[in-house]
C-alpha cells in the first residue's frame, strides 16, 4: 500500500543517523558518554545536556536566579543573557522561523529580559539592563510588555526623552501596522516616565557609559570571543582585521557583569593622522570619564595612577583601551583589579602586557570563509547571498576576508540592492587590475 513505508526504510535511517552522526559526533573517541544521537522509543533523540547546548546552559542559570537575592540574581541574569547569541533560527526563512517551538524559546528571552529589567530597577542599576532590553525590544516590537520595560529602564537611565520617543513610537506602530491603541501595561509605564516614578532606588547616577554602539552587522568569532575575558584581554591583528569591532562588541556582551559602567579610549597608536595619546594624557582623560573634578587631578603620572586605580577600586568597571602603541603606554591604564575587565587592542601582540599583568593574548586573524560569507549575507540578505554564491565568494576573495573591507563592501551593496553581486565582483576585479585594490 502507499502508506506503508518501503521494505529497505530501516536502513535507509540508519544511514541518515550514520550522516548525522559523523556531522555531530566529530569527536566521539574522547567523549565518556557515548553518542549525541541515541536511540529511544522507536525513534533517535539528541542527548543533551547545559555543559553542551547554549540554551540549557541559560535555561538553569535563569532558573538559579528566580531563588536567590536580587543582587545575585542580577549577576546570574546578566550571565544567562550573555550566553545569547541572537535571534532564534535566524538563518533560516521567514516561514520557518515562525515555527513554534522558535517563538516559545524568544518569549524564554524575552521573560528573562523582564525579570533582569526588573532587578536592575529595583537595585537602582537601570543601565546594566538596556542593552539586552533594547535588542529584545527591536526583535519583539508588538510585545507590549517588553516595550513597557524598555521605557522603564530608559528613563531611569536619565533618559526620560528616548523613553518618551519611544512610546510615540511604539504607539504609532501599533495603530497603523495593527489597528489598535497601546494596552493598559505600556500606557501605565508611560505614566510613569511622565511622572518619574519607579522602584526605590531606581534612579541613580549612572557611572560612565564611553562605550561606541555595537555593530549591528557583527557575526562569527565565536572562538575569539570565548578568549575575551579578565582582568586583561589583549587583542592584537593586523590593520582591518576587526580588532576594535571584536573589543567593542565583547564589551557590550560582558556590560551585565560590570554593572558600575565602562570606560573606552582611543589611544591613536598607529593612527598617522593624530599624535600618540600619552600615559599623562589618557590618564587624566579616564579621571574625569571617572568623575574626577579636573581642577583636582595631580599632574604626575605616579599620582593619577593612584588616582586612578583608587576610584577603581571595589568597582565592577569594563575599561577599553583602544589602538596602544605598546606595553609601555597601557601599563599605568590598567585598572588593577580583578574585579574589572581591561580589553586592550594594538596592531603589535602585547607580550609583555602577559609577564606584568597576566593578559590573555588574543590573536585576531582572518575570518573563515563561512564568517566572511555571514558578515556579508548580513548586510544584503540570505536571499540576495544565495542567488550568486560564486560572485558573493568573488567579493571575498578581493576584500581578502579582511573585515573592515567586507563590511565597507556589504555596505555598498546594501545601499545599491539592484547592482548584481557578479557586477560588485567585476568592479573589484578590474580595480584591483589596476592597482587600487589587493587580491
Amino acid at each position: 500500500m502507499e502508506d506503508e513505508p518501503p521494505a529497505h526504510a530501516v536502513n535507509l535511517v540508519h544511514r541518515h543517523v550514520g550522516r548525522l552522526r559523523r556531522q555531530c559526533e566529530p569527536d566521539l573517541p574522547n567523549r565518556a558518554s557515548g553518542h549525541w544521537l541515541v536511540p529511544r522509543g522507536g525513534g533517535y533523540v539528541m542527548a543533551v545536556d547545559s555543559g553542551s547546548l547554549d540554551l540549557l546552559h541559560f535555561r538553569e542559570l535563569a532558573e538559579r536566579a528566580g531563588d536567590e537575592p536580587p543582587e545575585r540574581a542580577l549577576r546570574l541574569h546578566a550571565e544567562a543573557l550573555s550566553w545569547w547569541k541572537g535571534p532564534v533560527a535566524a538563518d533560516l526563512d521567514p516561514i520557518h522561523r515562525a515555527h513554534p517551538a522558535f517563538t516559545a524559546i524568544e518569549l524564554e528571552y524575552s521573560a528573562v529580559v523582564e525579570s533582569f529589567a526588573r532587578t536592575a530597577l529595583t537595585l537602582g542599576q537601570a543601565r546594566v539592563a538596556l542593552p539586552a532590553l533594547a535588542g529584545a525590544a527591536d526583535r519583539n516590537p508588538y510585545d507590549e510588555a517588553v516595550q513597557a520595560w524598555l521605557l522603564l529602564v530608559l528613563a531611569a537611565s536619565g533618559r526620560q526623552g528616548d523613553a518618551v520617543a519611544r512610546y510615540e513610537l511604539i504607539s504609532r506602530r501599533l495603530r497603523e501596522e495593527l489597528g489598535v491603541d497601546p494596552g493598559a501595561e505600556l500606557r501605565q509605564a508611560y505614566e510613569q516616565v511622565l511622572r518619574q516614578q519607579f522602584p526605590s532606588g531606581a534612579l541613580v547616577h549612572a557611572g560612565p557609559a564611553q562605550l561606541p554602539p555595537d555593530l549591528p552587522f557583527f557575526t562569527g568569532r565565536a572562538d575569539l570571543l570565548a578568549q575575551v575575558h579578565g582582568p586583561v584581554a589583549a587583542i592584537h591583528g593586523i590593520p582591518g582585521s576587526g580588532k576594535s569591532v571584536l573589543a567593542v562588541h565583547a564589551a557590550h556582551r560582558l556590560v551585565g557583569r560590570y554593572p558600575d559602567g565602562q570606560l573606552y579610549l582611543r589611544l591613536h597608536g598607529f593612527d598617522g593622522s593624530r599624535p600618540v595619546v600619552t600615559a599623562n594624557e589618557a590618564l587624566h582623560d579616564l579621571l574625569t570619564g571617572l568623575g574626577a573634578d579636573p581642577e583636582a587631578i595631580p599632574h604626575t603620572r605616579q599620582a593619577m595612577t593612584g588616582l586612578y586605580r583608587s576610584l577603581l577600586a571595589g568597582r565592577r568597571m569594563l575599561v577599553v583601551l583602544d589602538d596602544a602603541r605598546d606595553a609601555d603606554q597601557v601599563a599605568d591604564l590598567l585598572p588593577g583589579t580583578d574585579r574589572c575587565l581591561a580589553l586592550v587592542t594594538s596592531r603589535r601582540k602585547l607580550t609583555k602586557l602577559r609577564l606584568t599583568a597576566g593578559a590573555h593574548l588574543v590573536t585576531v586573524g582572518l575570518p573563515s570563509l563561512a564568517e566572511a560569507r555571514g558578515q556579508l549575507r548580513a548586510h544584503i540578505g540570505i536571499e540576495r547571498a544565495a542567488a550568486e554564491p560564486a560572485a558573493l565568494d568573488a567579493v571575498i576573495y578581493h576584500c581578502g576576508r579582511l573585515p573592515l573591507a567586507l563590511a565597507l563592501v556589504g555596505a555598498r551593496a546594501a545601499a545599491h540592492p539592484y547592482l548584481s553581486l557578479a557586477d560588485l565582483a567585476d568592479e573589484m576585479r578590474e580595480m584591483a587590475g589596476a592597482g587600487l585594490l589587493a587580491g
